[in-house]
């Protein structure tokens, strides 16, 4: 509606170039003016949040009449959970997050949320295991971990862990898909602070409890990831290989594992 409305008063034109068509603006500085003045938006604010990459939809009030112009989250940040209480500190206050059954606490100001230098921070890929992770502890007694849960299309966890100094422990479904996530997502991004977490009861059951579906589909993630200078993932990747089958991360709430 809005472009047919700039086509209309000549503040966009439309030129033709065989097949294509291309629009231009003849006069920006009068384009500005009737989107301020007529539709009230400022088009400059707009950019400038689009750059920031940080946005809300007050910033969208703000700039326009339509908060929906954006599409921006408004729920940022992440759910918490823990084995153990742990005091870390939120908007510069203590905060003591206890294990609480059913209920896990959403940190929404996860920028100024800080934690021990001592605990490990590990990233939970599905919701399930997340909360049952009271069912995997077995698989973190050699770290004080708290367990953040990864929402798709959100950065908001890698952007927080870029700001403090703990490490980061990777646990999600042992295929190639989960391999390329970590890869993609936290690894370049957190270096040797990252790794992935490669229980040794993976090779057996990728062989008696693994899925060849997964294999299969996921094939086109495959390249590239023997290059990762990993000795466990270089591990896993040969034990997916062997098993020709993937392995979802489930499989530890119910099974008991010697790590």
């Amino acid at each position: 509606m809005i472009t047919r409305w700039l086509l209309e008063e000549s503040l966009l034109l439309v030129e033709a170039h065989g097949s294509r068509r291309i629009v231009h603006c003849p006069n920006p500085e009068a384009l500005l003016r009737y989107l301020k003045n007529r539709l009230k938006i400022d088009l400059k604010m707009h950019v400038q949040n689009l750059l920031d990459g940080n946005l809300s939809r007050a910033d969208g009030a703000k700039a326009g009449a339509n908060s929906k112009l954006y599409g921006a989250r408004s729920l940022t940040g992440f759910l918490v959970n823990v084995l153990a209480p742990i005091t870390a500190t939120l908007d510069g206050i203590p905060w003591t997050i206890e294990p609480q059954c059913g209920r896990c606490p959403f940190v929404h100001s996860f920028l100024q949320f800080t934690l021990p230098e001592d605990v490990t921070v590990v990233g939970v890929e599905n919701a399930e295991s997340f909360f049952q992770i009271q069912a995997q502890r077995y698989l973190f007694e050699n770290i004080t971990p708290i367990f953040v849960l990864r929402f798709a299309n959100s950065s908001d966890i890698v952007r927080w862990l870029q700001r403090i100094p703990n490490d980061y422990v990777h646990f999600g479904d042992f295929d190639f898909s989960g391999m390329r996530l970590y890869l993609s997502e936290f690894k370049q991004k957190l270096g040797t602070r990252a790794r992935f977490l490669v229980p040794s009861a993976v090779e057996a059951l990728l062989h008696s409890h693994g899925n060849r579906n997964l294999y299969d589909i996921q094939r086109q993630y495959r390249p590239g990831l023997e290059m990762l200078n990993e000795p466990d993932m270089q591990q896993l990747l040969k034990w997916i290989d062997d098993a020709q089958a993937g392995l979802e991360q489930e499989i530890f709430i119910t099974h008991r594992s010697q790590d």
